[in-house]
Formats: C-alpha cells, structure tokens, sequence
C-alpha cells in the first residue's frame, strides 16, 4: 500500500496529474471508507501546496519602526555622525572615532554610558596617524588601520601600541581598503575589502584580503565578478560591502552597480551568487564619458548603487541597503521617507537565510553604524531632534510579518 502511494506522489510533478491520479485511485484496492476518505485527504494536500508554489514571497516581512531608541549623549567635541565605527557584540558596545578630538569612545547598549574614551596620539612611539577602521578583541586589544601609514596597530585602552603590522606596505599588492572600510574577524584573521590603487586590472588578484596577525601575513582573492569586466562605474567601484555569518564561516559580498551579491565559503572556497535586487533602483549603466569631472557627479547622483549588507544572525535574515538614484527618487519622493537624513533616498532589502527577498523597505538605509542584537534590530536616525548635536541616535525595528 505504502509503494503505491509512493508511486503516486512521483506522478504529481508531470502534465496531466489530476487526470492520471483519478484513474489511479480507483485501480488501488482500498478497504474501508475510511481508507477512501485519508488517501482524499492526502491527495487534497499534495495539490494544495502546488498550487502555493506560485505566491509571490518578495513581500512576506518588513521592518517596523518600535517607537523606542538608543541615545547616546556626547561630549562637546564629538559630531552626532562618524563615519568609522562598529558595534562588538562581545563588548555590547557601539565604538566609533572621533577625528575632531582623535579618540575612541566606547558606549554600552544597555544604560547609554560612556565605558571608555582612548585618546590617540599622533606623534612618538604610540603615534597613530589617523584612523580609517578598527576592530576591537577586548578593551586591551584593540585593532586600528591607518590609511596614512597603510599599518594595522593593536592598542590598549590608555592608547599606548603593543604592535604594528606590515598590512598594506608591500606595495606589489598594488591595492587599497575601500573607501569605508569594515573590518571583520574570523579566528585569527582580519577581513576587509581592498581596490586597486588604479584603474582595475585584468589580473587584479581579488577584493577581499584575509589578514593573519598570528603570523603576520596575507592573502588576496574574490577577483570582481563579471559585471565589472570591460566596464568603468564612475568611482563607485572605491567602495564594497561584506558582511560575515560566522555560524556558517560565510562571506557575503555586496557590490554598487550589481543587482546580485555573491557568497563565499572560508572553509571551501566555494562561491555563489544570488539575485538581491530592489524593484524601486533601476540597473545602474556603465559611464561611458570618463573625462569629464561633472559629468561623473551627475553620473554617480543619477544611478542607483547598492550599499552594505548586514547579517543578522538572531533572525537568520540579511539586509542589503542601496540608494535610489536622484531622478527615479524626485519620482516616488512622496512615499519616501528618509531616516538618516540628508538627501539621499535609501531602501533596505530583506533576505532569508537562504538568500530569498522576503521584503524592501523604503526610507531605511544601511550603513556601517546598523546593527543587530537579540532585541531588535538599530539603525542610525539623524531626524530625531535633528539640531540637537549633543546626541547621538538609534531607532529601534522589529522583523514583522508585512500584513
């Protein structure tokens, strides 16, 4: 009995199912009405989830605004924006640098407080010319990369160096961080997106650099996908996003003129690519007039580019930002409203765990200050009290069920 329902569920897949399945139920010797009634049943399901196949699931989530937020209070020389910083879950801490006074500031999630500032110097055996990213292990171990000495320098809390790695000076690699650079952490490594110092080589090694501070070496690889092959993007191609999903030891890749982002594995090498667009950007063109300096800036406002990409691993989701470029966002600007300010229009893509669109959000952009925790899910909001510049603000969304 079990072999011939077997051979049923195998049928379902062809043309003419219902057909061959009605001529088939009534070949099978089944006893009892009863019988008749769960082998139905069974049929009625199989048919049921078939015909789900065809909902459109792009739609299923969407973020929603808690009415809560984070606020931290600054000090007097400290910008309510700074572009270098990070959250560190270990530490339940969002850190950033502050280049008005160059030094760190370490503030708790929980209560709002201060928990450190480390005040750098720039000059004498514990210099630390300038700051483009960094990385803390603990409040004793703390990673910084500088742009100027193309060196990556571990400190303490008080700011004094415990050591300075090689990174960036072998000047054959003929490469250079990102324009905001992110570093990420796995095992002993030190991750981070790199670009060529020049126009992009045929033979440019790759966009990711895999940094060991154990032993101070590296290696380059992720060589740009065939979207950027024969191609020049008008300077968007200084920046690229990744974000890490360690449970899994999976990269994932997010580049602004590409409507796919790319996978890859730290424990294979295996690489994948998926479709993560946004139904509201338009695929961005390839600039064709190089020379002109205001014909690139016009390029550059009028595409639309893909942004950070986020894991969060309490909801098993991943977020991918992009902005909307100037022409189609003058279009829709009326049901765009921007979060972080300024005049650019963002949108957030929501991804499952297996890289399916599940949902966008208009007016929400990613940036390297967005980050998860069990509770929610905290972006950077510069329209709260936007002329208060003694805080610094984060609004609060929550994963839902888009009804």
């Amino acid at each position: 009995m079990y072999g011939r329902i077997l051979d049923l569920v195998t049928w379902v897949s062809v043309p003419d199912t219902h057909v061959i399945l009605y001529r088939l139920i009534f070949k099978i010797k089944i006893n009892g009405i009863m019988m008749r009634y769960f082998f139905c049943l069974f049929l009625l399901v199989i048919f049921s989830c078939k015909e789900k196949t065809n909902v459109d699931l792009s739609h299923r989530f969407t973020l929603l605004e808690s009415g809560e937020r984070l606020v931290f209070h600054l000090d007097s020389v400290t910008k309510r924006d700074n572009l270098v910083s990070i959250y560190s879950e270990p530490l339940n801490a969002f850190c950033f640098y502050n280049d008005l006074n160059h030094s760190l500031y370490f503030y708790d999630i929980e209560s709002g407080q201060v928990l450190l500032k480390s005040d750098l110097m720039k000059e004498g055996p514990n210099a630390v010319r300038d700051v483009k990213a960094f990385y803390p292990l603990n409040y004793d171990s703390i990673f910084l990369f500088s742009s100027i000495s193309r060196e990556i320098i571990l400190i303490d809390s008080s700011g004094s160096v415990l050591n300075r790695y090689n990174f960036l000076k072998d000047s054959s690699l003929n490469a250079e961080v990102v324009y905001q650079p992110k570093f990420l952490k796995n095992n002993n490594s030190l991750l981070t997106m790199v670009r060529p110092l020049g126009r992009v080589q045929s033979d440019f090694l790759g966009t990711i650099i895999d940094y060991r501070y154990d032993l101070d070496s590296l290696r380059i690889f992720f060589p740009y996908p065939d979207s950027h092959k024969n191609a020049y993007w008008g300077g968007s191609s200084r920046q690229s996003f990744m974000t890490l999903n360690s449970d899994k030891n999976l990269l994932v890749i997010s580049f602004p003129w590409d409507p796919e982002i790319y996978t890859y594995s730290l424990d294979t090498g295996e690489k994948k690519s998926f479709r993560a667009d946004s139904e509201n950007m338009p695929t961005a063109k390839p600039f064709t007039n190089n020379q002109s300096r205001e014909g690139i800036r016009d390029y550059l406002l009028s595409n639309s580019w893909y942004g950070p990409v986020l894991f969060d691993r309490y909801r098993q989701v991943y977020l991918r930002g992009g902005v909307i470029g100037k022409d189609v966002a003058t279009l829709n600007s009326d049901r765009i409203l921007n979060i972080n300010g300024g005049t650019d229009f963002m949108t957030t893509i929501i991804l499952d765990s297996a890289f399916n669109k599940v949902g966008e959000v208009l007016g929400i952009g990613i940036s390297n200050a967005t980050f998860a925790t069990e509770d929610a899910l905290y972006f950077f909001d510069s329209n709260f009290e936007p002329n208060n510049e003694d805080i610094m603000v984060f609004s609060k969304f929550k994963l839902a069920p888009n009804d």
